[in-house]
């Protein structure tokens, strides 16, 4: 009986069967923050495109039928992570020497800015729900053409647009 206890099969399985699930956890938390990181990328690339097509408020390449929210419907498409497509962007400009968010003209030299933010899940492929962070993006341009507050312009001031649910609300410095 003695030797039986002294028996070192399988303490090999038995070790690996412990380690497996910590080095796993480690592996997929290494691939989640991978996929936060490139969010955040991606997300800082949309909000620097943004800001360029308003800073010229001249939008080429996005559908003349969109009206005011062409930038930003534009915008939202370009997304390439699942989680800013599927999830949801919401984009917003605003000008940034003006708190109280009022709607008026801007002219060239002004500065705008755009704030494009979501919430990135963590362990969204397991299935189960680890919380959300929040994901935020923001770049500051000057104006090369004017902004007259009218349907002639390729954004709206002061409104968020979900591209989750393809709303728009006002809201007031963008907060």
């Amino acid at each position: 009986m003695l030797h039986r206890l002294r028996d070192q099969r399988g303490q090999a399985l038995v070790e690996f069967a412990i380690i497996l699930p910590i080095v796993l956890l480690i592996l997929l938390g290494v691939v989640d923050f991978g996929l936060a990181f490139n969010t955040q990328n991606d997300q800082s690339n949309l909000a620097n495109q943004a800001v360029r097509l308003a800073d010229v408020n001249l939008c080429t390449q996005c559908q003349a039928s969109d009206g005011n929210s062409r930038i930003v419907r534009y915008v939202a498409e370009q997304a390439d992570t699942k989680q800013l497509s599927n999830n949801g962007l919401t984009i917003c400009f605003f000008n940034p020497a003006d708190p109280m968010g009022a709607p008026g003209p801007l002219h060239r030299g002004d500065p705008i800015k755009v704030r494009l933010s979501s919430n990135f899940e963590w362990f969204h492929y397991t299935g189960l729900d680890f919380g959300t962070t929040p994901i935020v993006a923001e770049v500051t341009g000057r104006l090369e053409q004017d902004y007259k507050n009218d349907a002639t312009d390729s954004y709206a001031l002061n409104v968020k647009y979900n591209s989750a649910t393809g709303t728009t609300s006002n809201d007031p410095g963008c907060k």
